[in-house]
This record gives structure tokens, sequence and C-alpha cells, in this order.
């Protein structure tokens, strides 16, 4: 794998980062969104975060056309470090449209349904927010025994069941019937679980503070998610690349 371009736009640490092509979004300790056009090696420019602090998770959504395949993003969400979140257009104006404020803690994770209509939101206080996009107010709040630090919603098939990694707790569980917690079981790594991402549906990847990424398959041992994990593999030391050169305007 080899990087096509490098661009240094936020003024401190990149928090956190999503895609959605041809857009990738990145939230920084520097309160702002940059945006990217990737097919088009575009800088976009920065939106100014609405919460203050810093842009600590974001997340796209793009419907899916008769084929299944997703289509370009319609919205962006991104949770801050006041605990707001708030729901942006995509792909046009990129205009502020809500910001819902219901968590004491700073957002860790935000994540949408693929149906578009609700998305869940966790804070570094334990809260769990289930939100209906349509209405624009909570469904379901509950707390969970540790802070998640990052969540998101299974691909089709998975149907209402999101992953959660909080600590060393790895969890598959489902918002049916608007519930956020309902369903699922929750299983200990060995050691804190950083963050996740679905490789395929009912497969889930993880990667831990000890330098390993492990594999589940919720499919695997009759379905049981405790017995599911698939492959522990320790990450390697590869020193990083150097950086490529910028894009020249209009590439």
């Amino acid at each position: 794998m080899r990087r096509s371009f490098y661009l240094p736009v936020h003024a401190g640490p990149v928090k956190c980062v999503a895609a959605a092509a041809p857009f990738v979004a990145t939230g920084g300790a520097d309160d702002t969104i940059h945006l990217f056009d990737v097919a088009a090696h575009a800088d976009l420019g920065f939106l100014m975060s609405p919460g203050d602090g810093a842009v600590t998770a974001i997340a796209m959504y793009a419907p899916r056309g008769d084929d299944g395949a997703p289509g370009r993003p319609t919205h962006l969400l991104s949770g801050a470090a006041d605990g707001g979140v708030t729901v942006w257009s995509a792909g046009a104006d990129w205009a502020a449209l809500k910001t819902l404020a219901d968590h004491a803690k700073p957002i860790t994770g935000v994540t949408v349904h693929d149906s578009g209509r609700v998305f869940l939101s966790a804070d570094g206080g334990g809260g769990l927010r289930l939100w209906s996009l349509v209405k624009g107010k909570a469904q379901f709040k509950t707390r969970l025994p540790a802070p998640a630090d990052a969540l998101a919603f299974g691909p089709p098939p998975c149907g209402d069941a999101y992953a959660l990694v909080a600590g060393a707790g790895v969890g598959v569980r489902s918002v049916a019937g608007g519930d956020g917690g309902s369903g699922g079981t929750d299983f200990v790594a060995p050691a804190r679980q950083a963050c996740l991402a679905w490789v395929a549906p009912h497969v889930l990847a993880t990667g831990g503070d000890d330098g390993a990424v492990s594999l589940w398959d919720d499919r695997v041992g009759g379905g049981r998610w405790p017995g599911s994990s698939a492959r522990t593999a320790r990450a390697s030391r590869a020193s990083p690349p150097s950086p490529a050169p910028r894009p020249r305007p209009g590439l």
C-alpha cells in the first residue's frame, strides 16, 4: 500500500477520520473538520465545529442504491469534546443542520444505521444514546459499565446489530425495538481494545493495547460471541513511510 498524497491541514492532532466515496473527513484538536475529495485529490477546506473543544468522533452516511452499493454521502455527523453531536448535510453545501446536546462527557464514538433513520453516540462517561435522525431527539439512553472507546453498526445483512469496545470488553448488541442495549453478549479480551472495524458482515476486527489485532466471527461456535475469536496476530513494527509529495492544485 502506497500513500498517494500528504496534506498537513490541522493545527494539532487529528482525533478521528471517516470516509464515504469520494469524500474523507477528519476531525482535529483544533475544533475543525477538514474535507477532502480523494478521487480528485482536492482539499475542500474546513468546517468550524459548533461544539466547544476538539472534534472527537466523526461518521458519514451514504444511502445504498438498488444494487446494494453505497451512493454518495448525504450526511456527516461530528461529536465534540463538549458532548454535543452535530448533523451536517454532505456533498454540497456541508451545512450544519442541527446540534444535539445530551451527553455530559466528550463524545467517543458515533455511528449511523444503514437505514439512515437512527444513529448511536457514546461518551467518555459511559453514556450511550440512540438518536432518531428523523425527529432529531434521543430515543433511548443508557450507561455502559465502562466508557466505549469505539462503536459501529454492522454492514448488511447484520440488521440492527452494532459492535463496541469498552476497556477490555468487546460486544455485539442490537437496537431492535428502539432499545440501545438489548441482545448480544460481551467478551473480555486479554487487553484493552482501542479500535474496531467491520471487515465483512459478521466479521469484526479489533486492535488492542498489547499490539495485537483480533478477528471475530459471530457465526462461529453456534453464533455465540464469546467463542467467536477467529484469529489474533501481533501487529508488525514496520518503519513508517516517508511523506509523499503534496499534490499540485487541480489534480
